[in-house]
């Protein structure tokens, strides 16, 4: 407070006195009257009533606040003064509006952010029903926004028929979830896709309908090559053949091969001729007609080309004696005539023939029934001496030389008691 008589430097009247006083009071204040409140903001509520637009206030000023949308009051007062510029604490308190859980029957809720104001609840159905409504809901000011959706049992319409196939089986107008038709295709013609379908969860047969294929593969040809196992004509789906390269060729590519829906084969491999080795001796073609070829050992003695106009060899007896080798400085062994008479085994016990000396003398053997001077009588038996060793030595001579073209052939024994 201030002293007037100081202020004064004398008494002053007692009417001054007051005036002064009333001033020191009354000067403070109206300098805080001058001094407006900005618009007061709070994040969960807002002005009622005209002062929503004003953008300031002036000193003194009372307004009232409520919950802002989707904000509801837990209790207090909602006004506030404006004094010097400043708002009064206000007593009103707000919190976010909860819509509550929802329920789906044989479905599934999810939300964003929990159940209150702002947040998104997303439905789903279980496996085999189907969503009805809308799929997401927000949670407004008061409530959800929207109706909640409802799940069906789901029901699928009948799948279409397939040419040349029997079915969809069996026959309905409409099919419970999870329900299973079957197709099969008529005789001769081959499934292609899948054979079953089922009623799947967005109302629909799954997978698409198969469709019925004639399916038939050319019969396979491969140069230099031969069918070595498997399927006979005519070839269907899956049929399989086992292909092999004749001798001297190499097979390229997969032997074994499969006709396959699109009525070709699944491989198509190749007979290559095998490289020559340059150090190795010339293969000689194979004549088709005659008998299969047997290994060779490589230790033993190459076999020279057959004559094809020889007598076949027959095999050895091992109990026959062996065949001796012919003489080359002897003298040729001719032919025996099939119309002579057959030259008989010699007898071992009889003494053996003397080779005549062509430089000699023949000597006559004598005739005991002859007569001394009977010519023509010793001429005979004379020719008889000279000629009986010429042709046993032929006859021998025919005899080697045929069990030497006839090796393999079992020995005819001797008949000894058969003598000359």
């Amino acid at each position: 407070m201030v002293d007037s008589e100081q202020v004064l430097g004398c008494k002053a009247p007692m009417g001054l006195v007051l005036v002064l006083l009333l001033s020191s009071l009354l000067g403070p204040l109206g300098q805080a009257q001058a001094q407006d409140c900005e618009k007061p903001m709070r994040y969960t509520m807002s002005l009622t009533g005209e002062h929503i637009q004003k953008e300031h206030f002036p000193n003194g000023l009372v307004v009232t606040f409520e919950c802002a949308t989707g904000y509801r009051s837990t209790g207090g007062s909602g006004k506030t003064t404006c004094a010097a510029g400043t708002w009064t604490t206000s007593t009103l308190s707000c919190e976010k509006f909860n819509c509550g859980s929802l329920e789906l029957v044989n479905g599934h809720v999810e939300y964003s952010e929990g159940t209150s104001f702002g947040s998104v609840a997303t439905f789903s159905c279980k496996d085999g029903y189907i969503l009805s409504g809308r799929e997401k809901l927000t949670c407004g000011n008061t409530e959800w926004l929207g109706r909640t959706p409802t799940c069906s049992v789901v029901k699928c319409d009948s799948p279409p028929s397939v040419d040349k196939a029997e079915g969809p089986s069996p026959k309905r107008d409409l099919y419970d979830f999870a329900s299973v038709v079957r197709y099969k295709c008529q005789k001769d013609y081959t499934i292609n896709g899948s054979a079953s379908l089922k009623c799947s969860s967005n109302g629909k047969f799954t997978p698409n309908p198969p469709t019925c294929l004639m399916v038939r593969c050319k019969a396979p040809y491969i140069p230099n090559g031969s069918q070595k196992s498997g399927a006979r004509p005519p070839y269907v789906h899956r049929s399989l053949v086992e292909y092999e390269c004749n001798p001297g060729f190499k097979m390229e590519g997969e032997g074994v091969m499969t006709c396959q829906l699109n009525s070709t084969w699944s491989s198509t491999p190749e007979c290559k001729v095998l490289p020559v080795d340059p150090t190795s001796s010339p293969v000689l073609p194979v004549d088709p007609t005659s008998s299969p070829v047997l290994p060779v050992d490589p230790t033993s003695s190459p076999v020279l080309p057959v004559d094809p106009t020889s007598s076949p060899v027959l095999p050895v007896d091992p109990t026959s004696s062996p065949v001796l080798p012919v003489d080359p400085t002897s003298s040729p062994v001719l032919p025996v005539d099939p119309t002579s008479s057959p030259v008989l085994p010699v007898d071992p016990t009889s003494s053996p023939v003397l080779p005549v000396d062509p430089t000699s003398s023949p000597v006559l053997p004598v005739d005991p029934t002859s007569s001394p001077g009977d010519s023509k009588t010793s001429s005979q038996f004379l020719w008889f001496l000279v000629l009986v060793p010429i042709v046993l030595a032929v006859a021998i001579g025919l005899t080697l030389k045929k069990r030497g073209s006839q090796s393999l052939r079992a020995p005819v024994p001797l008949e000894e008691d058969k003598i000359l």
